[in-house]
């Protein structure tokens, strides 16, 4: 049976419920809203299960009902685990760990209000509860939309109390992820990238690097992206859409030549998807490299000679080789195919334009 400490968390299963929960907020581009059903309850016996029920109006009123809340919740049976923690805050009001667990499983079952009323008044009663501030600035960061303003100020003091030591670096790169995402929305970049920066020397995690340079981006900082994002695709495992995802952002921050080295990773991996060869084409393109980016437009035809993208692509290059007749052949095929869509209105106009040039 875990063993609760006095006035605090306990670090490894608090830890672990962060860690745990936290997984679910992060995602590639941000954080999103938790939530959705809870977990089925565990199908073995509880470990150490301890006794029920305490005598009312003892010193140790409530206690039996607390460890064996926190023993449900260390299984992840909520329902179960609500039920005792419930009757443990009725004992023990001012118990600090008893709010703290009944907020993680009201969490996890889905109800946030009930869970950010749980971690305020776990925090109340035991301002040394990091993990409740650590909890608390994740719901606000993680709502829709987010709170990134009271995330930041609990999550401040939250990061300033996290000890010192290998055991909590996990949680300190974690909190310092949310914080740079916090900061990021309420657009202080120069704040998301110092706190992005210490989430990465606590921790080095892909993920934040991704999430820094996508911030980057959005603050005009395309040199700083760029270096962010090439240390990151260096990582990636062999996931064409992440791959296509990383080689556009490339491509907005400037770095043409190793969005097209992202690409060929992934027409490696999937040689016959033709927007694959648009994009690199494309990225040919920025290169200055009108040549090969023919080729790519070429090969995207092959597979589909209908594709409206791949024409008008084709026409693009054409006309960075002045050659305005294939360029106007090319626009015109767009136009044929289907005028009404965008790209055939985008080719229409293409051609409008070289209908008045000399």
């Amino acid at each position: 049976m875990m063993m609760r400490s006095s006035g605090s968390v306990p670090a490894a299963v608090g830890r672990g419920l962060w860690r745990s929960w936290f997984g679910g907020v992060v995602a590639v581009m941000g954080l999103v809203a938790c939530g959705g059903s809870p977990p089925p309850p565990p199908e073995t016996a509880l470990v150490a299960d301890p006794p029920s029920g305490d005598a009312a109006g003892t010193p140790g009123e409530g206690l039996a009902d607390l460890d064996r809340g926190i023993a449900y919740v260390e299984k992840e049976a909520w329902e179960d685990a609500k039920e005792h923690l419930e009757r443990a805050v009725a004992a023990r009001p001012e118990d600090g760990d008893a709010r703290y667990y009944l907020a993680v499983a009201h969490l996890n079952l889905g109800d946030a209000v009930a869970a950010e009323a749980g971690f305020k008044a776990a925090i109340e009663r035991d301002t040394g509860l990091y993990l409740a501030r650590a909890q608390l600035g994740g719901l606000y960061a993680g709502s829709d939309p987010p709170r990134a303003r009271e995330a930041i100020e609990v999550l401040e003091p939250a990061l300033a109390a996290i000890p010192d030591g290998p055991d909590e670096k996990s949680l300190r790169a974690d909190v310092a992820q949310v914080l740079g995402f916090a900061h990021r929305v309420e657009k202080n970049y120069a704040a998301s990238q110092q706190h992005y920066e210490a989430s990465l020397r606590a921790e080095d995690n892909p993920q934040v690097r991704f999430a820094m340079a996508d911030m980057l981006l959005e603050a005009g900082r395309k040199d700083e992206a760029r270096a962010a994002l090439e240390r990151y695709v260096a990582t990636v495992q062999d996931d064409p859409k992440i791959l296509v995802a990383v080689a556009r952002m490339l491509a907005r921050a400037g770095g043409a030549e190793p969005c097209v080295t992202a690409l060929d990773r992934a027409l490696t991996l999937a040689p016959k998807v033709k927007t694959l060869f648009i994009d690199r084409g494309r990225c040919h393109l920025q290169a200055g490299d009108a040549k090969a980016a023919r080729e790519d437009f070429n090969r995207a035809l092959k597979l589909d000679d209908r594709f409206q993208d791949a024409y008008f692509f084709l026409g693009l290059s054409w006309l960075e080789s002045n050659n305005r007749p294939r360029a106007v052949e090319a626009f015109q095929q767009v136009v044929r195919l289907d005028k009404t869509s965008k790209v055939g209105q985008a080719a229409q106009k293409r051609l409008d334009g070289l209908a008045g040039r000399p």
